[in-house]
């Protein structure tokens, strides 16, 4: 989750609510998850004997030693929201990003929305032609997901900022000093310095729309 926060940040109503906000919450939730499942095998421990830290395995022990309406009643919920969870976990984890990914590369074709139903079906479809489709190598990747998702991103991070660094302003106007709401002070109103004498006080938008208008030569009415 913390490689597609980027994805998840544009639902983001301000700024500060992809910063501090997000990261709290990831570490909270993390340990909450942690401690609760060692609290949970811990307790069974104790109870049964067994350490049980398979949450399929615990769920077969509590059937096995209380086969009550109530215990049935439980493990039921339970398993819902095991199914919520995956759900939940496909849609920020993988359906998202993918839409994101696939509209950043087809534009003209794709949106997220459409990269999103693209994706839904993908799944499905590979699993019903070959389960095995998926080699050992691609599993082993896969648990070595983080130390792969850390050293990728640290070099991507390394070329954007030491080697190919992207232009963030327009050309001329590289040396404005980076400073908080540089644009929004001063009376600039979101225009860089000099640029509001361009547009002669109309928007920016204003002036691109009239611009091809105003070029067009009328041709005299003799030439009809």
């Amino acid at each position: 989750m913390l490689v597609n926060q980027p994805d998840l940040a544009r639902y983001c109503k301000k700024p500060r609510d992809a910063g501090y906000l997000q990261g709290v919450s990831v570490f909270f939730s993390k340990v909450l998850i942690l401690a609760l499942g060692l609290l949970a095998t811990s307790s069974m421990e104790g109870v049964y004997g067994v350490a049980y830290w398979n949450m399929w395995d615990l769920n077969d022990a509590i059937l096995d030693h209380n086969w009550t309406p109530a215990a049935r009643c439980g493990i039921f919920l339970v398993s819902f929201s095991y199914l919520l969870s995956v759900f939940g976990v496909n849609l920020g984890a993988n359906s998202i990003p993918f839409g994101a990914d696939m509209t950043g590369l087809f534009p003209k074709y794709l949106t997220i929305r459409r990269g999103q139903v693209l994706f839904m079906g993908m799944p499905g479809l590979v699993a019903a032609y070959n389960p095995r489709l998926v080699p050992q190598a691609g599993k082993d990747m896969y648990k070595l997901g983080w130390i792969l998702t850390f050293t990728t991103a640290g070099v991507v991070y390394f070329i954007l900022v030491q080697i190919r660094k992207p232009r963030v302003f327009p050309t001329g106007f590289e040396d404005i000093p980076v400073t908080w709401e540089y644009l929004a002070t001063g009376g600039r109103d979101g225009f860089f310095d000099g640029e509001r004498d361009a547009y002669a006080g109309g928007s920016p938008s204003e002036s691109v729309v009239e611009e091809p208008y105003g070029q067009v030569d009328e041709k005299p009415k003799s030439a009809y």
